[in-house]
Order: C-alpha cells, then sequence, then structure tokens
C-alpha cells in the first residue's frame, strides 16, 4: 500500500474495535418520556416543534454558539501547520511531528479532564457548569486567537496553537451532555442530530474552506494565512461567547424545570 492508503487503513482499525465492544454494552432501560401529553409515546412532530419553541431561549443560541466554537477546532489544525512552515520556514516534517504530538497530547487530555473540569465548577454552586465551561473557554479563546498575530518566533507561535487545542477541546463531550441533560429523552436522537449537522457543517465545511478563500481573495498575500487564522478564530469565538452568554439564562430554568 502507499504510505496514505496506510494511514486510512490504521485510521479504521479502531472503528471495528468499538464496534465489537458495542456488541457488550446492554440497551438502557427507558424512562417516561416528558411529552406534551405525559404519556411514553412517541413524540410528534407537533410535540417536538413546542418543545423547541418553549425553549428556543436555549436551542436557537446553543445551535449558533457551539457551531461557531466549532470553527477554531478546525480551523487551527487545518492551517497551522501551514502558518508554522510560511512564516518561520521549518519543515513539513518537523511541524508535522512537533505539532502533531502536542495537539494529540493536549487535544485528548482536554476531553479527558472535562468532566473533572465541570465538576469542580458544579462545587462552586453552578449547576450550569456544562455551558459555562463552554462558555469560559469561548472568552479565553478570542485573545489567545488575536495573539497569534503578534506571534514572533516559532516556539511563541507553537505555544499558542497548543494552548488552543485545550480550549477548544474542553467543552466539546459537556456541550453535547448539556444538551442531552435538558432535552427530553423521547426527542434527544433528533436533538443531537441537529447538533451533529450543524458543528458539521460549520467545522468541517466552513472553517478551512473560509481562511483559504479570504487569504486568496481579500488579503491576497498567502504568507498572511496566520493573520486570518487568528481573526477567523477569534470572530468566531466572540460569537460563541454571545449566543452561549445568550443560552445561559434557558439552560438554567430547564436544568431547574428537569
Amino acid at each position: 500500500m502507499k504510505p496514505w492508503q496506510l494511514v486510512f487503513f490504521l485510521a479504521g482499525l479502531p472503528g471495528i474495535l468499538i464496534a465489537l465492544m458495542l456488541m457488550f454494552v446492554k440497551e438502557p432501560a427507558r424512562r417516561a418520556a416528558a411529552t406534551a401529553s405525559g404519556g411514553t409515546h412517541r413524540m410528534s412532530p407537533a410535540e417536538i416543534r413546542a418543545i423547541f419553541r418553549r425553549w428556543r431561549g436555549f436551542y436557537g443560541n446553543f445551535y449558533v454558539g457551539m457551531p461557531l466554537f466549532i470553527i477554531p477546532l478546525y480551523a487551527f489544525p487545518a492551517w497551522m501547520p501551514t502558518v508554522l512552515i510560511r512564516k518561520f520556514g521549518v519543515s513539513a516534517g518537523q511541524v508535522g511531528v512537533q505539532y502533531g504530538i502536542a495537539v494529540l497530547i493536549t487535544g485528548s487530555l482536554s476531553v479527558l479532564a472535562s468532566p473533572w473540569v465541570a465538576r469542580a465548577v458544579e462545587r462552586m454552586g453552578r449547576r450550569d457548569s456544562l455551558l459555562v465551561v463552554a462558555l469560559v473557554a469561548a472568552v479565553a479563546m478570542v485573545p489567545l486567537s488575536l495573539a497569534l498575530i503578534w506571534a514572533s518566533d516559532y516556539w511563541t507561535a507553537f505555544a499558542i496553537a497548543t494552548a488552543a487545542s485545550v480550549l477548544y477541546s474542553l467543552p466539546q463531550a459537556l456541550s453535547s451532555s448539556a444538551l442531552q441533560m435538558v432535552t427530553p429523552n423521547r426527542m434527544r436522537g433528533l436533538a443531537s442530530s441537529i447538533y451533529v449537522f450543524v458543528v458539521s457543517v460549520a467545522g468541517l465545511a466552513l472553517a478551512p474552506t473560509f481562511v483559504a478563500l479570504i487569504t486568496d481573495h481579500v488579503f491576497g498575500d498567502e504568507r498572511r494565512v496566520g493573520d486570518l487564522l487568528a481573526i477567523t478564530c477569534a470572530v468566531a469565538a466572540a460569537g460563541a461567547t454571545f449566543f452561549l452568554a445568550r443560552a445561559l439564562p434557558t439552560y438554567r430554568r430547564m436544568l431547574d424545570a428537569g
């Protein structure tokens, strides 16, 4: 096999193992669904629309805020190697090994540590800790992204990108859990599907492409890709901050309503 073919093969192997492991996971018993009629039947489209309308302060802002925050998660790994190569003249091999290892370690540890972070926030009296962590991470992401513009050497830019990996990875599992916690179980599949769709569109379709298009057609200078990466991620994080902050009050009321 060619090296690129081997990469795809190795990346797919864990999926086979996970599929086999899922065969031994027991289906949890369903609880009574919170439907408008109080029954346990399948929720009708009208009932689902009523839930979305009633709690639109959460769902509307959440479905915009988290996709905005997903943009740095895709834009940084997609363009940071190019920034380091073009701006500081390092080799692709060096960037691939060093940045790849840094993102692998920090991103994984950040996701794994996120439940402990959320519990620490909850012990401070914040029942809304799952969403608060996402909001704080979005706030911190704004100045950190902009700092990339003034990074004057390779290791400073590398440190910024590594810290960004921690921030944009931290709330991803927590935000999905927050959505599940306040959504009636008979419509959680639909709510999750909408979430996966909007974050996939924002992350996979918009983030890498937007940086490239603006670099080529607005800045007209491929050497400024780092500046645009910083601006794009800072603006996206600022937007995420705005919408997640708007989602918090309704999210608290949903938690109180059970």
